[in-house]
Formats: structure tokens, sequence, C-alpha cells
């Protein structure tokens, strides 16, 4: 099965759950690695050091067409958002750093 590469608060984060990313601390310093299973006492940790949300791979059930369906939701929106801002070039760029970084979130 496919995954999925999520940012998710502390909050919601389940024992069981993959790191995509390691974990640092406010010094560098890594907490825990890619691919590590978070259990309760791991997760316990990240919080007591004021962690507030981790990368974590999950399951993706979505089908190609799921994909592609929601991936143009996205692109429409945003350029919407930027619509009236066509003439400016910082813009355009900004634009055009929002729908790659969304790309890669929604694939």
């Amino acid at each position: 099965m496919k995954t999925r590469r999520l940012v998710v608060s502390i909050r919601e984060v389940q024992a069981g759950m993959r790191l995509a990313e390691e974990v640092r601390n406010a010094a560098g310093a890594v907490l825990l690695t890619a691919g590590t299973e978070l259990d309760e006492a791991a997760l316990a940790g990240l919080r007591r050091r004021g962690i507030e949300c981790l990368v974590v791979d999950q399951p993706d059930p979505r089908s190609e067409t799921e994909i592609a369906e929601e991936l143009a939701r996205m692109e429409a929106r945003v350029r919407h958002l930027f619509h009236r801002h066509r003439g400016n070039p910082e813009l355009q760029l900004l634009m055009q750093a929002v729908l790659e970084y969304r790309r890669k979130a929604l694939a």
C-alpha cells in the first residue's frame, strides 16, 4: 500500500505511527530517527520536550484518480487566491512555491 507523508500535531499522533523524518530538539540534536515506530514512552518524552508536531508516514487509501482530483482542486484554489496579483513577479514566485509545497504534501 502507498503511504502519505503528513505533518501531525503531537496531540493527534498515536502509538504505532512511524516517523517520516527525524525529530530534533532546539539545539539540533537528534531525538528520534526517521523510521522510528512511536510508542507511548517516546510520545511522552517528545511532549515533555515541547515538540509540537511530527512528520509521519500514513497508509494512503486514495486512488490515483482521487489524488489527481485533489491536486486539481488545490491548484484551482491557490490560483484563485493569487489571481489579483498576476502582474507582481514576487507574488507569482510565492504562488509557485505554495503550489510546489502543496503538490508534495498531497502526492
